[in-house]
């Protein structure tokens, strides 16, 4: 049975979804300080947590969900700290 999603993510098309997970999980390759202020500006680490949970998303994304957080949190102790809150 899948959770409900957080209603702060909103209805969302699998497609684009699945597409929006994975650039941005290959842009948190780049391993750029700038890109991940970016993501914390975009409350990116919650909404990915809340999706990953929810198990409305299928395996691809959730392992680039996980790509995602492997790769932020391979950076400076501020930004890990920034991220886990």
């Amino acid at each position: 049975k899948k959770k409900d999603v957080d209603s702060n993510l909103g209805p969302h098309d699998p497609f684009i979804l699945r597409t929006s997970i994975h650039c941005i999980a290959l842009l948190s390759l780049e391993h750029s300080e700038e890109a991940q202020e970016k993501f914390l500006d975009l409350s990116l680490p919650p909404k990915f947590y809340d999706l990953f949970y929810s198990e409305s998303i299928d395996k691809s994304s959730g392992e680039a969900i996980l790509l995602f957080f492997a790769n932020c949190l391979h950076t400076s102790k501020d930004l890990q700290t920034r991220f886990m809150k």
